[in-house]
């Protein structure tokens, strides 16, 4: 696996998603006690839509749920006006990527069995 290929990737991925979930408040005012499970959910869902045209869809996974996790540490009402080149989201696709590429998920996500013994 291409490293710097498959970070280019995720991080085009990420910037899909925050377009995604930014225009969640393009309507009116934003109830931010629902925004964040909604721009959670959308992040994720736009995120893992992207990564899996190019990447395994376990890797897709693992790297949009990771960056979903980081962003959540950014208070509702600051996650609207993130964009790619937000600190918080570059410091999330560096630290999810890293993550990612040092412990890769497999393409098999059942869990292996364990050794009970005799």
């Amino acid at each position: 696996m291409n490293v710097n290929s498959t970070a280019r990737r995720l991080a085009l991925a990420t910037v899909a998603a925050l377009a995604a979930a930014a225009s969640l408040t393009a309507c009116g005012p934003p109830d931010y006690n629902a925004l964040g499970t909604v721009f959670d959910k959308s992040m994720h869902d736009g995120c893992v839509s992207t990564a899996s045209k190019n990447n395994p869809a376990p890797l897709a996974e693992a790297y949009c749920s990771c960056v979903v996790t980081q962003l959540d540490q950014v208070p509702p009402q600051q996650r609207v006006g993130l964009n790619a080149s937000s600190p918080q989201v570059t410091n999330a696709m560096s630290t999810c990527n890293a993550q990612v590429q040092a412990s890769p998920p497999t393409n098999d996500m059942t869990v292996p069995p364990t050794n009970a013994g005799p």
